[in-house]
Protein backbone atom coordinates (compact mmCIF):
# COMPACT_ATOMS: atom_id res chain seq x y z
CA UNK A 1 0.00 0.00 0.00
CA UNK A 2 1.28 3.48 -0.82
CA UNK A 3 1.48 6.29 1.72
CA UNK A 4 1.19 10.08 1.58
CA UNK A 5 3.08 12.14 4.15
CA UNK A 6 2.15 15.55 5.53
CA UNK A 7 2.90 17.61 8.62
CA UNK A 8 0.12 15.74 10.43
CA UNK A 9 1.03 12.76 12.64
CA UNK A 10 -1.39 10.75 10.49
CA UNK A 11 -0.31 9.01 7.30
CA UNK A 12 -2.84 8.37 4.54
CA UNK A 13 -2.48 4.78 3.40
CA UNK A 14 -5.23 3.90 0.94
CA UNK A 15 -8.95 4.05 0.20
CA UNK A 16 -11.00 2.02 2.65
CA UNK A 17 -12.44 -0.03 -0.20
CA UNK A 18 -8.93 -1.31 -0.95
CA UNK A 19 -8.82 -3.18 2.37
CA UNK A 20 -10.37 -6.64 2.00
CA UNK A 21 -12.36 -8.10 4.87
CA UNK A 22 -10.58 -10.58 7.16
CA UNK A 23 -7.27 -10.34 5.33
CA UNK A 24 -4.18 -8.25 5.98
CA UNK A 25 -2.23 -5.79 3.89
CA UNK A 26 1.12 -4.18 4.65
CA UNK A 27 1.88 -0.44 4.58
CA UNK A 28 5.05 1.52 5.26
CA UNK A 29 4.25 4.14 7.91
CA UNK A 30 7.05 6.48 8.94
CA UNK A 31 9.59 3.86 7.90
CA UNK A 32 7.83 1.05 9.82
CA UNK A 33 6.05 -1.93 8.30
CA UNK A 34 2.48 -1.95 9.60
CA UNK A 35 -0.06 -4.75 9.06
CA UNK A 36 -3.60 -3.45 8.50
CA UNK A 37 -6.72 -5.54 9.04
CA UNK A 38 -10.39 -4.90 8.29
CA UNK A 39 -12.48 -7.41 10.23
CA UNK A 40 -16.09 -8.45 9.58
CA UNK A 41 -18.90 -8.36 10.58
CA UNK A 42 -18.53 -5.03 12.43
CA UNK A 43 -16.07 -3.48 9.94
CA UNK A 44 -13.42 -2.95 12.62
CA UNK A 45 -9.95 -1.70 11.66
CA UNK A 46 -6.69 -2.73 13.34
CA UNK A 47 -3.07 -1.78 12.76
CA UNK A 48 -0.16 -3.68 14.30
CA UNK A 49 3.52 -4.15 13.55
CA UNK A 50 4.08 -6.47 10.60
CA UNK A 51 7.05 -8.04 12.41
CA UNK A 52 6.54 -11.48 13.96
CA UNK A 53 8.92 -11.65 16.95
CA UNK A 54 8.84 -15.45 17.01
CA UNK A 55 9.92 -16.10 13.40
CA UNK A 56 11.83 -12.79 13.18
CA UNK A 57 10.22 -12.01 9.82
CA UNK A 58 7.83 -9.40 8.44
CA UNK A 59 4.89 -11.70 7.75
CA UNK A 60 1.88 -10.83 9.93
CA UNK A 61 -0.01 -9.09 7.12
CA UNK A 62 -0.16 -12.55 5.51
CA UNK A 63 -1.52 -14.14 8.70
CA UNK A 64 -4.92 -15.73 9.28
CA UNK A 65 -7.57 -13.56 10.94
CA UNK A 66 -9.87 -15.26 13.45
CA UNK A 67 -11.03 -15.16 17.04
CA UNK A 68 -10.36 -16.90 20.35
CA UNK A 69 -13.40 -16.33 22.49
CA UNK A 70 -13.91 -12.54 22.50
CA UNK A 71 -10.38 -11.86 21.25
CA UNK A 72 -9.92 -10.89 17.60
CA UNK A 73 -6.58 -12.36 16.59
CA UNK A 74 -4.14 -12.85 13.76
CA UNK A 75 -2.12 -16.05 13.47
CA UNK A 76 1.36 -15.85 11.97
CA UNK A 77 1.85 -17.91 8.79
CA UNK A 78 5.25 -19.13 10.04
CA UNK A 79 5.08 -20.72 13.50
CA UNK A 80 1.32 -20.17 13.99
CA UNK A 81 1.74 -17.88 17.00
CA UNK A 82 -1.38 -15.77 17.60
CA UNK A 83 -1.66 -12.10 18.60
CA UNK A 84 -4.58 -10.00 19.80
CA UNK A 85 -5.28 -7.36 17.16
CA UNK A 86 -6.66 -4.88 19.72
CA UNK A 87 -3.75 -4.93 22.16
CA UNK A 88 -0.92 -6.64 20.24
CA UNK A 89 -0.50 -9.13 23.10
CA UNK A 90 0.80 -12.57 22.24
CA UNK A 91 -1.71 -15.30 23.05
CA UNK A 92 1.18 -17.75 23.49
CA UNK A 93 3.72 -15.80 25.56
CA UNK A 94 2.67 -13.16 28.11
CA UNK A 95 6.05 -11.43 27.77
CA UNK A 96 5.64 -10.69 24.04
CA UNK A 97 3.57 -7.88 22.60
CA UNK A 98 3.29 -6.29 19.16
CA UNK A 99 3.22 -2.57 18.72
CA UNK A 100 -0.26 -1.30 17.85
CA UNK A 101 -1.01 1.86 15.87
CA UNK A 102 -3.98 4.24 16.01
CA UNK A 103 -6.03 3.88 12.83
CA UNK A 104 -9.00 5.83 11.49
CA UNK A 105 -10.97 6.61 8.32
CA UNK A 106 -11.33 10.21 7.10
CA UNK A 107 -13.26 10.92 3.92
CA UNK A 108 -13.09 7.29 2.90
CA UNK A 109 -9.29 7.22 3.29
CA UNK A 110 -7.53 4.99 5.82
CA UNK A 111 -5.04 6.84 8.03
CA UNK A 112 -2.49 5.43 10.48
CA UNK A 113 -0.71 7.44 13.18
CA UNK A 114 2.92 7.95 12.27
CA UNK A 115 4.46 8.52 15.70
CA UNK A 116 7.78 6.81 16.34
CA UNK A 117 7.65 3.41 18.11
CA UNK A 118 8.38 3.03 21.80
CA UNK A 119 11.76 1.62 22.78
CA UNK A 120 10.20 -1.74 23.62
CA UNK A 121 8.53 -2.03 20.23
CA UNK A 122 11.30 -1.15 17.81
CA UNK A 123 11.50 -2.93 14.46
CA UNK A 124 13.80 -5.93 14.36
CA UNK A 125 17.40 -4.90 14.72
CA UNK A 126 20.24 -5.32 17.15
CA UNK A 127 21.79 -1.99 17.99
CA UNK A 128 25.28 -3.44 18.40
CA UNK A 129 25.35 -5.13 14.98
CA UNK A 130 27.43 -4.08 11.99
CA UNK A 131 24.26 -2.92 10.17
CA UNK A 132 22.65 -1.08 13.10
CA UNK A 133 20.68 1.91 11.86
CA UNK A 134 20.56 0.59 8.28
CA UNK A 135 17.36 -0.26 6.40
CA UNK A 136 17.53 -3.07 3.85
CA UNK A 137 14.70 -3.77 1.40
CA UNK A 138 14.59 -7.33 0.11
CA UNK A 139 12.65 -8.50 -2.92
CA UNK A 140 13.14 -12.19 -2.13
CA UNK A 141 10.13 -14.39 -1.37
CA UNK A 142 11.31 -18.00 -1.42
CA UNK A 143 14.20 -17.53 1.04
CA UNK A 144 12.96 -14.29 2.62
CA UNK A 145 13.00 -15.68 6.16
CA UNK A 146 16.62 -16.80 5.82
CA UNK A 147 17.86 -13.50 4.41
CA UNK A 148 15.80 -11.50 6.92
CA UNK A 149 17.18 -13.47 9.87
CA UNK A 150 20.79 -13.01 8.76
CA UNK A 151 20.33 -9.26 8.22
CA UNK A 152 18.53 -8.81 11.56
CA UNK A 153 21.35 -10.64 13.32
CA UNK A 154 23.67 -7.95 11.94
CA UNK A 155 21.44 -5.22 13.38
CA UNK A 156 19.63 -4.14 10.20
CA UNK A 157 16.01 -3.11 9.90
CA UNK A 158 14.55 -5.27 7.14
CA UNK A 159 11.54 -4.41 5.01
CA UNK A 160 10.27 -7.15 2.74
CA UNK A 161 8.74 -6.55 -0.68
CA UNK A 162 8.43 -9.97 -2.36
CA UNK A 163 7.95 -9.07 -6.02
CA UNK A 164 7.40 -12.54 -7.47
CA UNK A 165 6.63 -16.02 -6.19
CA UNK A 166 7.26 -19.46 -7.60
CA UNK A 167 4.19 -21.43 -8.63
CA UNK A 168 3.44 -24.72 -10.35
CA UNK A 169 3.18 -24.59 -14.14
CA UNK A 170 -0.40 -24.07 -15.38
CA UNK A 171 -0.32 -27.42 -17.18
CA UNK A 172 1.62 -30.27 -15.51
CA UNK A 173 1.39 -32.58 -18.54
CA UNK A 174 4.47 -31.28 -20.44
CA UNK A 175 6.62 -31.56 -17.30
CA UNK A 176 5.40 -35.10 -16.64
CA UNK A 177 6.12 -36.06 -20.26
CA UNK A 178 9.63 -34.63 -19.96
CA UNK A 179 10.30 -36.57 -16.75
CA UNK A 180 9.12 -39.80 -18.37
CA UNK A 181 11.52 -39.25 -21.28
CA UNK A 182 14.32 -38.56 -18.80
CA UNK A 183 13.63 -41.79 -16.91
CA UNK A 184 13.34 -43.81 -20.12
CA UNK A 185 16.75 -42.69 -21.33
CA UNK A 186 15.42 -40.69 -24.26
CA UNK A 187 17.62 -37.68 -23.48
CA UNK A 188 21.37 -37.63 -24.12
CA UNK A 189 22.14 -34.62 -21.97
CA UNK A 190 20.47 -32.20 -19.60
CA UNK A 191 21.16 -28.52 -18.94
CA UNK A 192 20.05 -27.35 -15.50
CA UNK A 193 19.67 -23.63 -14.82
CA UNK A 194 18.31 -23.55 -11.26
CA UNK A 195 18.28 -25.58 -8.07
CA UNK A 196 14.51 -25.05 -7.90
CA UNK A 197 14.18 -26.69 -11.30
CA UNK A 198 16.22 -29.73 -10.25
CA UNK A 199 14.13 -30.26 -7.12
CA UNK A 200 10.84 -29.84 -8.95
CA UNK A 201 11.77 -32.30 -11.70
CA UNK A 202 12.70 -34.90 -9.09
CA UNK A 203 9.51 -34.04 -7.19
CA UNK A 204 7.43 -34.77 -10.30
CA UNK A 205 9.31 -38.04 -10.78
CA UNK A 206 8.53 -38.98 -7.17
CA UNK A 207 4.84 -38.22 -7.70
CA UNK A 208 4.90 -40.46 -10.78
CA UNK A 209 6.60 -43.27 -8.83
CA UNK A 210 9.80 -42.85 -10.88
CA UNK A 211 12.16 -41.11 -8.45
CA UNK A 212 14.78 -43.87 -8.46
CA UNK A 213 14.76 -43.97 -12.25
CA UNK A 214 15.14 -40.20 -12.47
CA UNK A 215 18.13 -40.12 -10.12
CA UNK A 216 19.74 -43.03 -11.97
CA UNK A 217 19.28 -41.17 -15.27
CA UNK A 218 20.86 -38.03 -13.84
CA UNK A 219 23.85 -40.07 -12.66
CA UNK A 220 24.43 -41.66 -16.06
CA UNK A 221 23.88 -38.73 -18.43
CA UNK A 222 25.90 -35.64 -19.36
CA UNK A 223 24.77 -32.67 -17.28
CA UNK A 224 25.72 -29.01 -17.14
CA UNK A 225 24.70 -26.72 -14.29
CA UNK A 226 24.53 -22.92 -14.39
CA UNK A 227 26.22 -21.86 -11.19
CA UNK A 228 26.34 -23.42 -7.72
CA UNK A 229 22.64 -23.79 -6.90
CA UNK A 230 21.66 -26.51 -9.41
CA UNK A 231 24.99 -28.22 -8.72
CA UNK A 232 24.17 -28.25 -5.02
CA UNK A 233 20.68 -29.62 -5.74
CA UNK A 234 22.26 -32.49 -7.70
CA UNK A 235 24.74 -33.21 -4.91
CA UNK A 236 21.80 -33.49 -2.50
CA UNK A 237 20.72 -36.43 -4.66
CA UNK A 238 24.20 -37.98 -4.67
CA UNK A 239 24.83 -36.83 -8.25
CA UNK A 240 27.79 -34.82 -9.51
CA UNK A 241 27.29 -32.59 -12.56
CA UNK A 242 29.44 -33.45 -15.56
CA UNK A 243 30.24 -29.78 -16.13
CA UNK A 244 29.61 -27.26 -13.33
CA UNK A 245 29.99 -24.05 -15.34
CA UNK A 246 32.64 -21.61 -14.18
CA UNK A 247 30.47 -18.60 -15.01
CA UNK A 248 26.85 -18.88 -13.73
CA UNK A 249 25.34 -17.26 -16.82
CA UNK A 250 23.88 -18.26 -20.18
CA UNK A 251 27.29 -17.47 -21.67
CA UNK A 252 28.85 -19.93 -19.21
CA UNK A 253 26.43 -22.65 -20.33
CA UNK A 254 27.23 -22.03 -24.00
CA UNK A 255 30.95 -22.22 -23.20
CA UNK A 256 30.34 -25.61 -21.57
CA UNK A 257 28.34 -26.83 -24.56
CA UNK A 258 31.26 -26.06 -26.87
CA UNK A 259 33.27 -28.82 -25.18
CA UNK A 260 31.67 -31.63 -27.23
CA UNK A 261 29.77 -32.54 -30.40
CA UNK A 262 25.95 -32.40 -30.39
CA UNK A 263 24.99 -33.75 -33.80
CA UNK A 264 21.97 -36.13 -33.68
CA UNK A 265 21.46 -35.78 -29.91
CA UNK A 266 18.44 -34.85 -27.79
CA UNK A 267 19.27 -32.32 -25.08
CA UNK A 268 16.93 -31.34 -22.26
CA UNK A 269 16.93 -27.68 -21.23
CA UNK A 270 15.44 -26.87 -17.84
CA UNK A 271 14.29 -23.28 -18.03
CA UNK A 272 14.44 -20.58 -15.40
CA UNK A 273 10.74 -20.00 -14.87
CA UNK A 274 8.69 -20.30 -18.04
CA UNK A 275 10.69 -17.90 -20.22
CA UNK A 276 12.38 -19.61 -23.20
CA UNK A 277 16.16 -19.48 -23.46
CA UNK A 278 16.54 -18.80 -27.17
CA UNK A 279 20.30 -18.42 -27.05
CA UNK A 280 20.91 -21.91 -25.69
CA UNK A 281 18.30 -23.64 -27.85
CA UNK A 282 19.56 -21.84 -30.97
CA UNK A 283 23.11 -22.94 -30.21
CA UNK A 284 21.98 -26.55 -29.82
CA UNK A 285 19.91 -26.56 -33.00
CA UNK A 286 22.75 -25.02 -35.01
CA UNK A 287 25.06 -27.70 -33.55
CA UNK A 288 22.74 -30.42 -34.89
CA UNK A 289 20.91 -31.29 -31.67
CA UNK A 290 17.23 -31.38 -30.80
CA UNK A 291 16.54 -29.09 -27.85
CA UNK A 292 13.74 -30.24 -25.54
CA UNK A 293 12.80 -27.46 -23.13
CA UNK A 294 10.88 -27.90 -19.89
CA UNK A 295 9.49 -25.36 -17.42
CA UNK A 296 8.95 -27.17 -14.09
CA UNK A 297 7.78 -23.96 -12.41
CA UNK A 298 6.59 -20.46 -13.24
CA UNK A 299 6.73 -17.01 -11.70
CA UNK A 300 3.67 -15.07 -10.57
CA UNK A 301 3.30 -11.64 -8.95
CA UNK A 302 3.72 -11.80 -5.17
CA UNK A 303 2.53 -8.27 -4.44
CA UNK A 304 0.02 -5.90 -5.98
CA UNK A 305 1.21 -2.73 -7.69
CA UNK A 306 0.38 -0.60 -4.63
CA UNK A 307 2.99 -2.37 -2.54
CA UNK A 308 5.60 -2.07 -5.28
CA UNK A 309 4.84 1.66 -5.55
CA UNK A 310 5.47 1.84 -1.81
CA UNK A 311 8.93 0.31 -2.31
CA UNK A 312 9.73 2.69 -5.16
CA UNK A 313 8.73 5.76 -3.15
CA UNK A 314 10.70 4.59 -0.12
CA UNK A 315 13.80 4.24 -2.28
CA UNK A 316 13.27 7.64 -3.90
CA UNK A 317 12.80 9.32 -0.51
CA UNK A 318 16.10 7.94 0.80
CA UNK A 319 14.63 5.83 3.61
CA UNK A 320 16.19 2.62 2.20
CA UNK A 321 19.96 2.10 2.36
CA UNK A 322 20.13 -1.06 0.24
CA UNK A 323 17.67 -2.80 -2.08
CA UNK A 324 18.63 -6.46 -2.57
CA UNK A 325 17.53 -8.46 -5.61
CA UNK A 326 17.94 -12.22 -5.97
CA UNK A 327 16.22 -13.03 -9.27
CA UNK A 328 16.14 -11.28 -12.65
CA UNK A 329 12.36 -11.70 -12.84
CA UNK A 330 12.10 -9.37 -9.83
CA UNK A 331 13.65 -6.61 -11.93
CA UNK A 332 11.08 -7.10 -14.71
CA UNK A 333 8.23 -6.98 -12.20
CA UNK A 334 9.58 -3.80 -10.59
CA UNK A 335 9.91 -1.93 -13.89
CA UNK A 336 6.59 -3.21 -15.24
CA UNK A 337 4.75 -1.95 -12.15
CA UNK A 338 6.48 1.43 -12.36
CA UNK A 339 5.54 1.77 -16.02
CA UNK A 340 1.91 0.81 -15.33
CA UNK A 341 1.68 3.55 -12.68
CA UNK A 342 3.60 6.14 -14.69
CA UNK A 343 6.39 6.51 -12.12
CA UNK A 344 9.36 5.36 -14.21
CA UNK A 345 11.31 8.51 -13.31
CA UNK A 346 10.62 7.97 -9.61
CA UNK A 347 11.92 4.41 -9.86
CA UNK A 348 15.12 5.50 -11.60
CA UNK A 349 15.64 8.24 -9.04
CA UNK A 350 15.20 5.67 -6.26
CA UNK A 351 17.63 3.25 -7.90
CA UNK A 352 20.23 6.02 -8.17
CA UNK A 353 19.72 7.07 -4.55
CA UNK A 354 19.78 3.54 -3.09
CA UNK A 355 22.67 1.09 -3.07
CA UNK A 356 21.66 -1.86 -5.25
CA UNK A 357 22.68 -5.41 -4.34
CA UNK A 358 22.51 -8.39 -6.69
CA UNK A 359 23.00 -11.98 -5.58
CA UNK A 360 24.92 -12.91 -8.74
CA UNK A 361 25.88 -11.97 -12.30
CA UNK A 362 22.54 -12.92 -13.89
CA UNK A 363 20.66 -10.47 -11.65
CA UNK A 364 23.40 -7.88 -12.08
CA UNK A 365 23.13 -8.15 -15.87
CA UNK A 366 19.34 -7.71 -15.71
CA UNK A 367 19.85 -4.52 -13.69
CA UNK A 368 22.56 -3.15 -15.96
CA UNK A 369 20.46 -3.89 -19.03
CA UNK A 370 17.93 -1.49 -17.50
CA UNK A 371 20.60 1.17 -17.07
CA UNK A 372 21.08 0.59 -13.32
CA UNK A 373 24.34 0.58 -11.43
CA UNK A 374 25.06 -2.44 -9.23
CA UNK A 375 26.89 -1.48 -6.05
CA UNK A 376 27.02 -4.83 -4.25
CA UNK A 377 27.58 -8.31 -5.70
CA UNK A 378 29.39 -11.39 -4.33
CA UNK A 379 32.66 -12.15 -6.09
CA UNK A 380 32.44 -15.93 -6.27
CA UNK A 381 29.87 -17.81 -4.22
CA UNK A 382 26.39 -16.64 -5.20
CA UNK A 383 24.38 -17.53 -2.12
CA UNK A 384 22.46 -15.52 0.49
CA UNK A 385 25.33 -15.67 2.98
CA UNK A 386 27.74 -14.24 0.41
CA UNK A 387 25.27 -11.48 -0.43
CA UNK A 388 24.96 -10.64 3.27
CA UNK A 389 28.74 -10.47 3.66
CA UNK A 390 29.05 -8.09 0.72
CA UNK A 391 26.29 -5.84 2.08
CA UNK A 392 28.05 -5.66 5.44
CA UNK A 393 31.42 -5.02 3.81
CA UNK A 394 30.04 -2.20 1.62
CA UNK A 395 28.07 -0.42 4.34
CA UNK A 396 30.83 -0.61 6.94
CA UNK A 397 33.68 0.36 4.63
CA UNK A 398 35.30 3.57 5.75
CA UNK A 399 35.91 6.18 3.07
CA UNK A 400 39.52 6.54 2.06
CA UNK A 401 40.90 9.89 3.13
CA UNK A 402 43.31 11.60 0.76
CA UNK A 403 46.02 13.53 2.63
CA UNK A 404 46.38 17.15 1.69
CA UNK A 405 49.56 18.20 -0.02
CA UNK A 406 51.45 20.93 1.68
CA UNK A 407 51.84 24.11 -0.28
Amino acid sequence: MGTLRSSSPWVEVCDLVRLPFDRGVCALVDGQQVALFRVAPNDELYAVSNYDPFSKAFVLSRGIVGSRGEVVKVTSPVYKNAFCLRTGASLDDANVRLRTYPIRVVGGRVQVAASRPHATARPPSRGDGALAGRTIAIAESREAHLLTRMLVEKGATVVGYPLVRIVDPPDPAPVEAFVRELCQGKLDALILFTGEGVRRLVGVAKRLGMEAEAIAALRSMWTATRGPKPARALRELGVLPTVPTEHPTTEGIIEALQMREWKATRVGVQLCGDAPNDRVTTFLVEAGAEAVSVAPYAYAPAADDDKIVQLIRSMASGTVDVAAFTCSVQIDRLFDAAKARGIDDTLRRGLRRTKIAAVGPVVATALRDRGCSVDIIPHRSFFMRSLLNEIVSTLTKKPVSVPRRSA
